[in-house]
């Protein structure tokens, strides 16, 4: 099984033993011990223990796309503090009333997608782009949504939601470093 393996306090590795061998130290009476064990990490990243997060409120004071339909985006930037790329968790909440258009666009990237299907009021969308999973109010829901999973670089991402309002976006992310 995979587990956290820590040599640090504040970040780990995902690793898992491949092998552990030991051999008893003569003239300790089995007292100590000569012991090695080997780890395979398959996901060769140090992940931090904060999560980073960032929540966008997408409301009418936003820059207008369709104001018929209610469609508003806003700009903003993300900062992934990691030395490499990560992929985020992204929640989307409709606030009061249902909404049935999200875009997510990483413009640092060129990835954007689009999520067509009706989040009920009070209702989360939850796009997980490591595990490649799209969930309406706990349902898989992939169906409704295209395009591609996004990432975060390293450093500053711009990044813009359009969507229906009033909606939360929240961004969460676990900076990881080679």
């Amino acid at each position: 099984y995979n587990k956290k393996f820590r040599i640090y306090d504040d970040r780990y590795i995902n690793a898992y033993p491949l092998s552990f061998n030991y051999s008893f130290i003569p003239g300790t009476v089995l007292a100590s011990v000569v012991y090695t064990v080997d780890l395979f990490c398959a996901d060769p990243f140090w992940y931090n223990d904060t999560v980073a997060s960032q929540t966008i409120n997408l409301t009418s004071g936003d820059t207008a796309v369709d104001i018929t339909n209610g469609i508003y985006k806003e700009a903003f930037t993300l900062n992934n503090v990691g030395t490499a790329f990560v992929y985020p968790v992204i929640s989307v909440t409709a606030v009061s009333g249902s909404i049935n258009q999200v875009i997510v666009r990483n413009i640092t990237t060129g990835r954007n997608f689009t999520y067509s299907g009706t989040i009920a009021s009070g209702k989360k969308l939850v796009i997980d782009c490591g595990n490649f999973t799209v969930k309406n109010d706990g349902t898989d829901d992939l169906t409704n949504w295209s395009g591609s999973f996004l990432w975060l670089n390293p450093g500053n991402n711009s990044m813009e939601v359009e969507g229906k309002v009033p909606a939360d976006y929240l961004f969460e992310w676990s900076p990881r470093s080679f």
